[in-house]
């Protein structure tokens, strides 16, 4: 299995196929299936100024024993996202890691203390456990 790398815009693009992975590819074919690997080879290659010019940033592929190369993940691209609705990147995910602290001045009963007496249980058959009561005291 293999990512491909950041994919860039059209215009600032550059070959995803570098020696190193044409290489690694005919490692892993037997030579009878050269042929078969430099076919999805270039097909590969074709895939990658295509998702690219869609505005993918990236893709997973992988190579079986044959040659033959497929594709197992795309990232969305941008038309995509916006039909989605996608968030903007700068939405905050996670705004309760800068909540405001605890106001001291909060009523009574909105402050959980575990030194509060606990009320009996409703059922008296029930163990008394710590439960919150079904009215504030």
């Amino acid at each position: 299995m293999i990512s491909s790398p950041s994919l860039q815009p059209a215009s600032m693009l550059v070959r995803m196929l570098d020696w190193k992975t044409i290489l690694w590819c005919h490692t892993r074919v037997p030579v009878y299936y050269w042929p078969v690997l430099w076919y999805w080879l270039r097909r590969l290659e074709d895939t990658y100024i295509a998702y690219a010019e869609e505005g993918r940033r990236f893709f997973r592929w992988h190579l079986e024993p044959g040659g033959r190369i497929w594709i197992e993940y795309c990232d969305e691209s941008d038309a995509e996202r916006a039909m989605r609705g996608a968030l903007a990147p700068e939405f905050d995910r996670a705004p309760w890691d800068r909540l405001a602290p605890v106001e001291t001045d909060a009523p009574g009963f909105m402050i959980i203390d575990a030194a509060r007496p606990v009320s009996p249980p409703v059922c008296p058959a029930l163990p008394v456990i710590g439960h919150l009561p079904l009215q504030p005291p």
